[in-house]
């Protein structure tokens, strides 16, 4: 018996030494004596070959398309800053953007900013500026704080965009690019997503209810507001004082970008508009690899939803009839859905009664 008990657990020792030696584990000794990266940087964006190889690989889905890049902050506003004054919130932001830019360009997009330097730019101008403009999609980019000092040891990624699906001004195209950038985001630089939801992103009215975010509730394209991290959090802090970890953020949002434009998102376009019997008829095209099926479309008519008896779709074709509306202006909205679960742009038409 004291022979076995004696050897029994040499021979598990001896069993997990040759483990840890095939497998490559380190032992406590070999990691203490191992220095330690707070971050690591893919080859994708240290690789000049590879690096040139991804932007090509985006820009056939990203090129000639124009984004309005916001960075949050700046100017008369620098009060968010981290524990130890490492990093303020309107540089990093300023950072992240300018990196963003670099790639977007490279990939053939045409980029605007509302500020390229630390210059104060007021919330309203931001929205009325990108809305003047020839952008078709804004992204607003910011570093987070939690709302009580005490919850530093909080950092994740989230991804805003407007509204809540209930709503009339809720486009499902904002939330569907706001997935794909939280994701690479998140993956990107080894953080989790937010757990306000399953992919952290997160609706606007979250923060404030029935208003949401000015940028996003004044902003008439497209637009989403990136909260890349949380500068409160002494790790991340750290982090967010080395450049080259600020390109890596934007490496990410850069990636889900152009992973969303490269996605079968529907396109609608309309076809024909016309008076049948007394009623206003439209036929909308949709242009879908995937399935387009009725119980995901919705048609709102100057902002209520339109029945499903009033529309239908067949061969990737939706009829619509608006009755009388050819008396009077009316707005109406289209949201399709596919299989994938992504839905179209915003697609809106204004119809008046000397054209209809």
């Amino acid at each position: 018996m004291n022979k076995f008990a004696i050897s029994k657990p040499v021979v598990v020792i001896i069993l997990g030494s040759l483990f840890l030696s095939f497998t490559g584990c380190t032992t406590v000794n070999q990691i203490s004596e191992t220095s330690c990266s707070l971050y690591e940087m893919p080859p994708d964006l240290t690789d000049t070959a590879i690096n040139d190889s991804v932007i090509k690989f985006y820009s056939a889905a990203l090129k000639g398309k124009v984004f309005y890049l916001d960075p949050g902050h700046g100017g008369s506003d620098r009060k968010n800053k981290s524990p130890n004054g490492l990093v303020t919130e309107a540089d990093i932001n300023l950072r992240v953007a300018l990196y963003l830019r670099d790639f977007l360009t490279r990939a053939g997009a045409k980029v605007l900013m509302s500020r390229d330097t630390d210059k104060t730019v007021e919330l309203k101008e931001r929205s009325r500026l990108a809305n003047e403009s020839d952008a078709g999609f804004f992204i607003s980019i910011h570093h987070n704080a939690p709302g009580k000092p005490t919850d530093s040891h909080i950092n994740y990624s989230s991804t805003y965009y407007h509204a809540t699906e209930d709503d009339y001004e809720h486009d499902p195209s904002n939330r569907d690019l706001a997935k794909y950038i939280n994701r690479d985001l998140a993956f990107n630089t080894g953080r989790p997503p937010g757990l306000a939801s399953f992919d952290g992103t997160v609706s606007d009215y979250l923060i404030y209810p029935g208003d949401g975010f000015s940028v996003l509730r004044n902003t008439n394209i497209p637009a989403v507001l990136v909260e890349c991290s949380f500068f409160t959090n002494l790790n991340e802090e750290i982090r967010l004082s080395d450049s080259l970890y600020n390109k890596l953020e934007a490496w990410g949002i850069f990636k889900g970008t152009g992973k969303y434009f490269r996605a079968a998102v529907p396109q609608l376009s309309l076809k024909t508009k016309q008076i049948v019997k007394s009623r206003l008829e439209l036929k909308v095209d949709i242009a879908s690899k995937q399935e387009i099926r009725s119980h995901q479309i919705k048609v709102f008519k100057n902002k209520e939803l339109l029945p499903e008896k009033l529309f239908t779709v067949s061969n990737n074709l939706l009829t619509i009839d608006l009755g009388d509306s050819w008396k009077k202006e009316t707005v109406v909205k289209v949201i399709v859905t596919n299989k994938s679960g992504l839905s179209n742009l915003p697609f809106v038409i204004t119809l008046t009664p000397e054209v209809n």
